[in-house]
């Protein structure tokens, strides 16, 4: 969780470096026979595609890469949901029939979440491969608008959900933390689970537990760590259960906390 713009952190689109959350990703789906397509578009890196460099269409976007406020509000979550769909509808316009996967850290899930039922995003939209990390599953019993955030099922492929049970900010911070008005969630949401509860879309998740080395705010950081994204690469450019990339992985496990770019 952070009340800081996504913006400030480098861990999604700089750690290239050894132990780096992009460079383990790169080599798990290198380690398939894959090249890897990080932060690509028709074999292009976006940062070298004009209409996806310029804000011109309400969204966030630096060198070319989606990121949103990071405020810990509902409504910074469902306005940041429309423009990653405003993001995803430039990327198919540029190249048609271009595979979507994302992978999306902590309240950022419910980002991609809230793009899945936007009514921006275009029709024809489907995102294949969607990678949930340490994602805190908001419900409000007794309210009208119980899943604050809800997943449309018609608009993704396979979902994958990997938490620990160390992971402090998933379910305790995240149900406590003030946003940037000084309020906590209390005046809207009551729970934050590890899993989907919602009945409507539970079924699409493969749920996953992964151990980590630390505890706390550490377990939370070691979810977007070099270890988990070369895990993710392996998945990624493979027809598997994700049990299945596990398994191969044991020696991976327990996960450090996360890598540098945190």
């Amino acid at each position: 969780m952070t009340t800081l713009s996504a913006k400030s952190y480098s861990w999604w689109q700089t750690s290239w470096q050894d132990k780096g959350a992009l460079c383990g990703l790169m080599r798990g789906m290198n380690a398939n026979g894959a090249a890897d397509d990080i932060w690509k578009v028709d074999n292009r890196d976006v940062s070298e595609i004009p209409v996806l460099r310029h804000d011109r269409r309400k969204m966030f976007v630096t060198n070319g890469r989606f990121y949103w406020s990071g405020f810990n509000q509902k409504q910074f979550r469902l306005d940041a949901g429309d423009q990653l769909a405003r993001y995803l509808n430039l990327i198919v316009e540029y190249a048609a029939g271009e595979e979507l996967r994302i992978i999306a850290h902590s309240h950022g899930c419910n980002v991609v979440k809230a793009c899945t039922s936007s009514a921006v995003l275009d029709p024809s939209i489907v995102i294949s491969k969607v990678c949930f990390l340490a994602c805190p599953h908001f419900e409000s019993p007794g309210s009208k608008a119980r899943f604050p955030y809800r997943l449309n099922p018609d608009r993704v492929g396979e979902i994958i959900n990997l938490f620990t049970d160390d992971d402090s900010v998933q379910d305790g911070v995240a149900d406590l933390i003030p946003n940037m008005f000084g309020d906590g969630f209390g005046g809207w949401v009551r729970d934050a689970s590890r899993v989907e509860t919602d009945p409507q879309v539970e079924y699409l998740y493969q749920n996953h537990h992964i151990e980590t080395v630390d505890r706390g705010t550490k377990a939370h950081t070691a979810m977007h760590g070099f270890n988990v994204f070369y895990m993710l690469g392996q998945w990624l450019t493979q027809d598997v259960h994700f049990s299945t990339v596990l398994a191969a992985h044991q020696h991976l496990l327990p996960i450090p906390k996360g890598d540098f770019g945190a």
